[in-house]
């Protein structure tokens, strides 16, 4: 079993902000932080379990995805709070 993640929005639409006689670098990110997981599992003998996506949020929200699913039939979808694995969400994955 292994959770990944990504951070949405960072490192995109980024501004360098420094001066010529310092080292000092700081960078500036407008947009969302918000987090996104995936789990997945796999046994010993090659079996695997859907993908789950887990979103922060309250729900999952129609308008985050494409009009068609289709590459996508195979996978679940959820939201948290934080987008992060709770134990109520991977019981009900599993």
């Amino acid at each position: 079993m292994d959770e990944a993640g990504i951070m949405e929005g960072y490192r995109l639409n980024g501004y360098i902000v420094g001066h010529t006689n310092r080292r000092f670098v700081q960078r500036k990110q407008p947009g969302s932080r918000s987090w996104t997981s995936f789990l997945e599992c796999i046994s010993a003998i090659g079996v695997k379990t859907t993908l789950l996506v887990i979103y922060k949020g309250k729900s999952v929200q129609q308008q985050w995805f494409p009009r068609s699913l289709e590459s996508f039939n195979d996978w679940q979808f959820t939201a948290t709070d934080n987008g992060w694995t709770t134990n109520d969400t991977a019981v009900e994955w599993l």
